[in-house]
């Protein structure tokens, strides 16, 4: 079988991890975990591909959302990797401004809108990565 796309949860409640898991994984997507910031840097720093895009939660222990991005941001190996902020704040936009995020959603959120989101942001990656092939081949 042959996954949609990788994705990295980084969340720290173990019953919305859990879902998120189980739902994308019924989407066909692979997924692996991290209960925090740290930890996925950890994982991010292992030779294994790499995630096509990251769900982050914001409020985490150890290394929280925006601890994490910063430290994603100075790292050339993962500073591409999209990242989508997903938080029950209601001032999340404005929190946001400064960052990496390619966009949030808020919690609690339909699957269908989490599913909308990947794909949108997935097909971006594949028409990029056409047109630098594209462009390349012109040269």
């Amino acid at each position: 079988m042959e996954f949609k796309k990788h994705i990295l949860i980084i969340e720290d409640d173990e019953v919305i991890l859990s879902l998120l898991k189980e739902l994308l994984e019924s989407e066909n997507y692979y997924i692996s975990t991290a209960e925090n910031g740290e930890i996925a840097l950890e994982l991010l720093s292992e030779k294994k591909p790499k995630p096509d895009l990251i769900l982050l939660d914001l409020m985490m222990p150890v290394m929280n959302g925006f601890q994490f991005m910063k430290k994603q941001s100075e790292d050339p190996e993962i500073k591409n990797i999209p990242v989508v902020v997903m938080s029950a704040d209601s001032q999340i936009k404005e929190k946001l401004r400064d960052t990496t995020a390619v966009t949030f959603f808020r919690k609690p959120v339909k699957i269908a809108t989490i599913i909308e989101i990947i794909e949108r942001l997935t097909a971006v990656q594949v028409l990029t990565k056409d047109l630098k092939t594209f462009s390349h081949d012109l040269d």
